[in-house]
């Protein structure tokens, strides 16, 4: 989810079914390209949100509009892309 907050949006973010071991960035990108790293975290090898395991919960910023936000991306730091998130008015 976004929250719109005075220096920017705070981002929220639960994953499941993510099998580790990874490590990973949350990506937001804008409408014009610019990119910036929200969070990054590691996936243990048990991972998160399987095998009754809680689901991944993390939060972060970014320095940018929500509204010139036009997609969340979960990236591994490799650079492989492993969850997009289109962001609309409304619907994240």
């Amino acid at each position: 989810g976004l929250q719109d907050k005075q220096w920017g949006p705070q981002v929220g973010l639960r994953l499941s079914n993510v099998k580790g071991p990874l490590k990973c960035d949350l990506v937001a990108i804008s409408v014009t390209g610019e990119e910036q790293v929200i969070s990054t975290w590691a996936v243990p090898e048990w991972g998160y949100g399987i095998n009754g395991r809680p689901p991944l919960e993390i939060s972060g910023g970014a320095a940018m509009k929500s509204g010139e936000i036009d997609r969340l991306e979960v990236r591994t730091l490799k650079g492989d892309r492993l969850v997009t998130v289109p962001v609309r008015a409304g619907s994240v």
